[in-house]
């Protein structure tokens, strides 16, 4: 079946005219997290052609009147937006909530000269800026279109449609930002706990094999070349001696060689006691007087350098630095999250300099409890580690808090207690999720999963809260640990449910336009039409030449045909007695109707069925137009079931066809259509189920049965 929102092949065209604006709502709504980039992508060029212009931009507000160009779009021929932002009157009307409509850079006022300037260097004639706002949260920013060739009025209407575009974009762009906030945290997660789980019963003379495993994560975190771990000789200084380094063959000096480097190594050591990571994009950015630390560093093949502090506690121990053979462009977002990376390090190499000198290997794995401790304390995750039989071993400070502040008795917080058994006793008062968690973890335990996640609502006196839990198992074999971490997903699920019933309220414009349009096609068009058939009938009765009298038989039978046509057209817009006769007879005839214009045979069976609610009623239409367009345009199949059965408080729509089955599996591309059948459904609080495979595919829309 389809993946592409179409409908009957004679609706199309007139609603994508109706209401452009639903298509990308769609489209944002139908892809997931992965996709969710590439589907603001081309909403970003669906709205630049809409309004008529030839390029468009998203820029976000920054810091201390900064702005960043998020990503933009130019139509083919068009130079790319490369100038440097600077828009000092455009930020301010945005961030007062107002258009900027610009139909010649002369309207610009004298104040805003650096718009003109920018506006003559780029050639750009006219501008609409508009801003990027979603209820609950400040402007983000603007979504902004020029036009280069000519300048051009910008009409209300489209004005009004490119602040729908950007009400759609800043609710994707939110949705986008926790996506990408929610996957950093869990990298960050991932590293700690791979680092840490690296210096896990290491006795203290093989600390430094955990140097060089901490060494190779995070340089692949930082796409870094190369790692290497060095110490200060006293504190203070800028004597520093290589503990270790990675990879082996990275061409650095021997373990324990001293290095100096006057200029830079002033500056390092002032990062270090601020706890600030340091990065050099090149080395071309030190200044004339750190030439001697230019020429060391190229010597060494280090043309772009990164350093992360190596502290335990107010210690400073050292730096473990991260160098590329070329340029390179460091994050500082994730320099400053690699931070906790140092801090673990520092404080094993400080707990294996104390388990040296104490000699006691009861105090050595003491340390490493606590090295565990301090690092899941400062995940913002709340964490609890187990053991293979769920037996709670360690929990972090965020877990120790959110219990406290939310009244949960649970003594110890839970140390010692049993995390299975808390879920068999929640799964016993109905709890689904934690059910499911209970079979993960046995999984887990067992080694037949590495990985489990699962969303679940927790609401608060406050306000409703959602949070994600993800089960990882690492450990040997003989020791298996599970890392239960809970994650707030509050504001990503707030973002999606916004989008919801963004996407809801412009259906509902849609469905509106559609009738709208039907009506103007019946009793407008389609009346001109029959008025056009009468008279060529008068003229044919005054008609003595015989190839004159064929002309207008001819022209007559034209005439039936776009009349029908029209009509046709007109019912599957909105048929009428699906608001008189109801939905069964509605479904009877554009069934029918789509059987003898497809050539697919469509059987409709209907049992039990009483008169709905209107919206009810209309969903369930729009979802058997959807979905047997599908079958004719993808699914290949020469026929299809259509049943509609009413049971006790619910009503229960299935199509079934024998043709190509739909893919839905992790990775496969949902079109737009999959994706507003789901929306209508959710609408009306029902769920809908797809199942594809070698023998077809069955849709099955379940709603609860409501009476007008």
């Amino acid at each position: 079946m389809a993946t592409r929102s179409d409908t009957d092949p004679a609706s199309t065209g007139a609603e994508r005219r109706a209401d452009p604006i639903a298509s990308a709502a769609e489209q944002l709504l139908a892809v997931g997290a992965a996709e969710l980039d590439a589907a603001v992508d081309a909403v970003l060029r669906h709205a630049v052609l809409h309004v008529g212009a030839e390029r468009g931009a998203v820029v976000l507000l920054g810091r201390e009147q900064s702005l960043a160009l998020e990503r933009s779009w130019a139509a083919p021929g068009v130079p790319p937006v490369r100038e440097q932002l600077d828009a000092p009157w455009v930020r301010a009307e945005i961030q007062a909530g107002r258009v900027v409509a610009l139909s010649s850079t002369d309207d610009l006022p004298s104040s805003a000269e650096a718009e003109r300037r920018i506006a003559r260097k780029s050639g750009i004639r006219s501008a609409l800026f508009v801003p990027l706002v979603c209820a609950g949260h400040p402007v983000l920013g603007w979504a902004g279109f020029v036009t280069l060739s000519r300048p051009r009025p910008w009409a209300a209407g489209v004005i009004e449609d490119a602040r729908r575009l950007a009400t759609l974009l800043a609710a994707a762009l939110l949705r986008l930002r926790a996506e990408r906030e929610r996957d950093e945290q869990a990298r960050l997660q991932a590293l700690a706990l791979e680092v840490s789980s690296g210096f896990m019963d290491l006795p203290p003379e093989r600390v430094v094999e955990g140097v060089v495993g901490a060494l190779r994560h995070t340089a692949r975190a930082l796409e870094a070349d190369r790692g290497s771990a060095w110490l200060l000789e006293d504190e203070g200084g800028v004597v520093m001696r290589l503990l270790a380094s990675w990879p082996p063959d990275a061409g650095l000096p021997e373990r324990g060689a001293r290095d100096e480097k006057p200029w830079l190594g002033a500056i390092l050591e002032r990062h270090l006691r601020e706890h600030r990571p340091y990065a050099l994009h090149t080395i071309d950015e030190l200044p004339p007087t750190a030439e001697a630390d230019r020429q060391r560093l190229r010597a060494l093949d280090a043309e772009a350098l990164a350093a992360i502090p190596l502290r335990a506690g107010d210690r400073a121990l050292g730096w473990l630095a991260f160098s590329c053979r070329r340029p390179h462009a460091w994050s500082a977002h994730a320099l400053a999250n690699t931070l906790i990376v140092g801090d673990v390090v520092g404080g094993a190499i400080a707990r294996a300099r104390d388990a040296e000198r104490m000699r006691a290997s009861e105090l050595g794995a003491l340390a490493s409890r606590d090295l565990l401790q301090s690092t899941i304390d400062a995940l913002s995750a709340h964490v609890a580690i187990t053991d293979a039989e769920g037996t709670v071993l360690a929990v972090n400070a965020a877990w120790r808090r959110f219990a406290d502040e939310n009244g949960l008795a649970m003594p110890r917080h839970g140390l010692g207690a049993s995390y299975v058994a808390e879920c068999e006793a929640a799964a016993a008062n109905g709890c689904a999720e934690a059910a499911a968690v209970n079979g993960a973890i046995g999984a887990l335990a067992a080694g037949r999963l590495d990985d489990y996640r699962v969303e679940y609502a927790c609401h608060g006196a406050q306000r409703p809260r959602w949070f994600q839990l993800r089960i990882t198992r690492f450990g040997t074999p003989s020791a298996t640990r599970l890392v239960f971490a809970h994650e707030e997903v509050t504001e990503l699920k707030q973002s999606e449910e916004r989008l919801h019933a963004l996407t809801g309220q412009i259906l509902h414009v849609q469905d509106g336009e559609r009738r709208r349009m039907a009506r103007d096609l019946h009793d407008g068009v389609a009346q001109q039409v029959f008025a056009m058939s009468l008279e060529l009938a008068r003229a044919r009765g005054r008609a003595e030449d015989p190839e004159v009298l064929r002309s207008l038989q001819e022209c007559e039978a034209l005439c039936r045909m776009v009349l029908q046509d029209l009509r046709t057209v007109a019912h599957v817009l909105h048929p009428p007695m699906l608001d008189v006769v109801g939905l069964v007879p509605a479904l009877d005839w554009f069934v029918r109707g789509f059987a003898a214009r497809s050539g697919i045979d469509v059987a409709f069976r209907s049992e039990g069925v009483e008169r709905l609610a209107p919206e009810t009623e209309l969903a369930l239409f729009r979802v058997v137009q959807e979905a047997l367009a599908n079958v004719q345009r993808h699914s290949g199949s020469p026929s299809a079931q259509v049943s509609l059965t009413q049971g006790e408080g619910e009503v229960v729509l299935v199509i079934r066809d024998q043709g190509r089955g739909i893919q839905l599996g992790p990775g496969a591309l949902v079109g737009v259509g999959v994706g507003g059948m789901r929306e209508r459904i959710r609408q009306l609080g029902g769920t809908l189920r797809i199942v594809g495979g070698a023998e077809g595919t069955e849709i099955r829309a379940t709603v609860p049965a409501r009476v007008p």
